[in-house]
């Protein structure tokens, strides 16, 4: 084993911390993702190839492998925030001196105090002179340029074709060989482009088609970067923008964990917005996608801690379960946020001194102080600070909690702790948590003397009313105008930038192209809405310059606020006890549901309502079958009970309904049967059984 260890020599150490550093600064740019690596790979290859001795060839490779290390420091330097010391520049900009004669600062600034790497320098400033000198910076030409810089131009500008950018797509192989060969001769060293043509002739796809990947993944994962960010910064739209842009990119990748880290920030935006039924359907939609256990367990996580949200017990059992495995597969990131989940929310619904809490907390606090875990302590804040305040609070591993809270920026404890005196520790999140930066627009005051009330059905086939007059989706110029319609219809009065606007219904465009067709488009509108109005000096849509603000000055009345209105009272009545009223008025409420809120449309805005009337229409469907059960009406209550199912297989309710009604009905053999699937069902998809299925059993007489 000790022969197999690299001699550890001050040149080598040197190297790999400049070859780490080199690496830590093209991860700041998908684009140049393992540059250096790839190009000192070919390097190495058709070094051998030509004949390079063992010493040229060592040069050649160091050099490769930290050849950006100039351009990138530049990069870095010229950000006025930032003073770098490796550059040797201070708190200078290095704009009174040439780019090339700046990058030779700095390399000899970083390299020069390395015997070993002096003959690095030579080949790092010899890069970019032309083989016939006509474009050489230092004059220098042919021969004169040293045999490792001009092999080395030759790869870099081959890595460089072949590789996206930001301004183009990536070019083959063959388009890329074709640049270079038309070159030859002039730019590049024909012996050196000949060299790599034979290199990559007998190569196979494997390095490039690995890069690709590499570069998708690092695409990916500054999606998911920005969510996290966004997520920090409470802006809520932006964060789900990001998050659904990498779960898009890990989709196309079949990266099922990427995947799952976006699912998992979409998750837990919707879990701190409250909003629960969007989080469970996000869920519900990708709950078949993971191919390892690790990535089912990553998924069931999160079921149990929705669950937990929804003041389910099942949300506990699922935990306990998730626990086990990982344990059991020694998964300790898994195992360490199932412990934070568990021990938060024992804390938030069970109290700060429940004997199970305190079992949980000192589980997870065992399991930080013995391994490093500190990526999901930080990861998951807003459920591990309260766990961490309430250890340091009842002294629960104390120093460690409050090295803990240190590290995540909260190193003065005695304020925090009087800021929540008093506040139940399911608000210490929201107490502590910054209000959001940019507050929503005060909503516009809508004149309505004289002026048309414009009926919008969404839940169905998109149509505008006033009176006996509607327009259709075919009486609109473009299915655009529509969306941007009812983008400033659905803002009930606020203003909504122009600019967010005509990036959201033109991403690719580019600003300038936005705002033009945002322009044609609010034309377009206005001539639509005055032709069915029949009035042509309407307004329709008002437009600050100043504030760059739009909104739409008509009153409307859309479809899915009558849905919502029926659907309330319906709950009320059924509160009340008034079983027969609180059925006619859901049943009225579903009628109005003729199908998903605006379905085809797939925008971020358009699907977050769809989520939110698809859940309401579920409780109202739910209602309905409960009340059908007290007046028992069995057949109409399986009935309700399989359409729930196929919404949403994974809630107990429905089961329970189902095995109430086939109960009911005289078929016991049949509850029994279904009882038995949904058993499997369960402890399939989320690990676990419920309980209270069992207990329905068991009251039906079913079931010892």
């Amino acid at each position: 084993m000790a022969a197999k260890l690299r001699r550890v020599t001050l040149e080598g150490l040197y190297h790999d911390l400049l070859r780490s550093f080199v690496k830590l600064l093209e991860l700041r740019n998908p684009f140049n993702i393992d540059h250096c690596q790839l190009v000192a790979q070919h390097c190495e290859k058709i070094g051998r190839q030509v004949g390079l001795d063992a010493s040229s060839l060592q040069r050649l490779l160091w050099a490769a492998e930290i050849h950006t290390v100039g351009v990138l420091l530049q990069m870095e330097e010229k950000h006025a925030d930032r003073n770098l010391p490796i550059s040797g520049l201070g708190d200078l900009s290095g704009r009174e001196v040439s780019i090339h004669e700046r990058e030779e600062q700095i390399f000899r600034h970083v390299l020069s105090q390395v015997p070993a790497f002096q003959g690095c320098l030579e080949i790092l400033l010899q890069r970019h002179e032309w083989y016939d000198g006509s474009g050489s910076i230092s004059g220098l030409s042919g021969q004169q340029i040293c045999a490792e810089a001009r092999l080395m131009a030759v790869v870099d500008a081959y890595v460089d074709l072949v590789t996206p950018k930001a301004h183009r797509p990536p070019e083959s192989h063959q388009e890329a060989m074709a640049r270079l060969r038309e070159l030859s001769g002039l730019q590049f060293d024909p012996v050196f482009v000949d060299a790599l043509e034979r290199s990559l002739e007998l190569q196979d796809e494997t390095t490039m088609t690995t890069r690709v990947v590499k570069f998708q993944g690092a695409h990916c994962r500054h999606y998911l970067t920005l969510g996290h960010f966004y997520t920090q910064i409470h802006e809520t739209e932006w964060a789900l923008r990001s998050y659904l842009a990498a779960a898009r990119m890990a989709a196309r990748m079949d990266d099922a964990g990427l995947e799952l880290g976006a699912i998992s920030g979409q998750f837990m935006v919707f879990c701190d917005l409250g909003q629960l039924e969007r989080a469970r359907e996000i869920l519900q939609e990708v709950r078949n996608r993971g191919t390892t256990a690790r990535d089912k367990l990553g998924y069931q996580l999160l079921w149990g801690l929705l669950e937990w949200l929804e003041e389910n017990p099942l949300g506990k059992q699922i935990l306990q379960e998730v626990i086990r495995k990982h344990t059991e597969l020694a998964n300790l990131p898994g195992q360490a946020a199932a412990l934070a989940f568990q021990s938060c929310m024992t804390l938030f619904q069970q109290g700060a001194e429940d004997p199970e809490h305190v079992a949980y907390l000192q589980s997870f606090l065992q399991l930080v102080a013995s391994h490093d875990v500190f990526d999901v302590v930080e990861r998951y804040r807003p459920y591990t600070i309260p766990v961490l305040l309430n250890a340091v609070v009842r002294g629960i591993r104390g120093q460690l909690a409050r090295n803990l809270l240190t590290r995540m920026g909260e190193p003065c404890h005695g304020p925090l702790q009087e800021r929540l005196r008093g506040v139940h520790p399911a608000r210490w999140t929201a107490v502590l948590m910054a209000a959001p930066l940019l507050s929503a627009p005060e909503p516009v005051a809508l004149p309505t003397a004289g002026q048309a009330i414009l009926h919008i059905d969404t839940l169905g086939p998109f149509q505008v009313r006033w009176g006996e007059q509607k327009t259709a989706v075919e009486d609109w110029q473009s299915l655009k105008n529509i969306k941007v319609f009812l983008r400033l219809a659905s803002q009930a009065g606020r203003p909504l930038n122009s600019e967010t606007l005509a990036e959201e219904m033109w991403p690719e465009a580019g600003l300038k192209k936005g705002r033009d067709s945002l322009r044609n488009s609010l034309a377009q509108v206005r001539r639509t809405v005055r032709t069915l109005l029949g009035d042509d000096s309407l307004e329709v849509v008002s437009r600050s310059r100043k504030h760059n603000l739009l909104a739409l000055e008509l009153p409307c009345r859309f479809d899915y606020e009558d849905f919502e209105e029926l659907f309330a009272r319906s709950q009320a009545a059924y509160l009340e006890g008034d079983g027969e009223r609180a059925l006619t008025l859901a049943r009225q409420a579903l009628t109005l549901y003729r199908n998903d809120f605006l379905e085809g449309f797939e925008e971020d805005w358009v699907v977050a309502g769809r989520s939110r009337w698809a859940a309401m229409r579920y409780q109202a469907l739910t209602l309905v079958a409960r009340c059908l059960l007290q007046q028992g009406n069995f057949e109409a209550v399986e009935q309700c009970a399989r359409e729930l199912l196929l919404i949403d297989d994974l809630r107990e309710e429905p089961h329970g309904l189902l095995l109430e009604a086939l109960a009911g009905a005289g078929r016991p053999a049949e509850a029994v049967a279904h009882y038995e699937r949904a058993q499997r069902l369960f402890e399939e998809e989320i690990g676990v059984f419920p309980g209270r299925l069992r207990e329905t059993l068991v009251g039906l007489g079913l079931l010892l």
